[in-house]
């Protein structure tokens, strides 16, 4: 609240800012009285002291399992699934296979960021996941993998066929 606060003065204050430069015509006018600097310089402020953006943990998840590029491996696999079903699809086999993709897809993806943290945070792209920035823990993230991938490989293993799971475990 005091953050959105702030924001509103200096939104106030920005907007007051322009009416003296627009009436003076001058640069460098300084905004909301001696000593309080210029509105880049109280921008800066603001944004400095802004609380944190909370993330579920859901969310978290999401980032680490690479969510998108799970459900491209598992789009590809239910693409496979239906060309080789023949005239009729088995919907319940194809939800199974699905789902178990993308429990294999999401420890993979997480068990390269566990190696790939020291190079994750030196790079702009990946420095705001969620293990550079320590947001999940190493010992987290690792039983996150270990349950995506137990559950993806059980299911398949159950739901298609060993083969399947043996694949998906490669």
């Amino acid at each position: 609240m005091a953050s959105r606060q702030g924001a509103f003065s200096l939104l106030r204050s920005a907007q007051q800012g322009s009416a003296l430069f627009a009436q003076q015509g001058t640069k460098g006018a300084v905004l909301g009285g001696a000593g309080s600097g210029t509105v880049l310089q109280q921008i800066r402020s603001l944004a400095a002291t802004r609380a944190p953006r909370n993330v579920s943990l859901i969310s978290e998840y999401k980032q680490l399992s690479k969510f998108k590029l799970s459900s491209l491996v598992v789009l590809t696999a239910g693409a496979g699934y239906a060309a080789g079903s023949g005239p009729t699809i088995d919907w319940a086999g194809f939800m199974w296979t699905s789902l178990g993709t993308l429990g294999a897809a999401a420890c993979a993806n997480t068990l390269n960021q566990l190696y790939e943290v020291s190079n994750d945070r030196m790079m702009s792209r990946t420095c705001n996941r969620p293990l550079p920035t320590g947001r999940i823990s190493r010992m987290h993230a690792a039983g996150f993998a270990l349950a995506a991938g137990a559950a993806g490989l059980t299911i398949l293993y159950h739901q298609a066929n060993p083969l399947t799971a043996v694949l998906g475990a490669a």
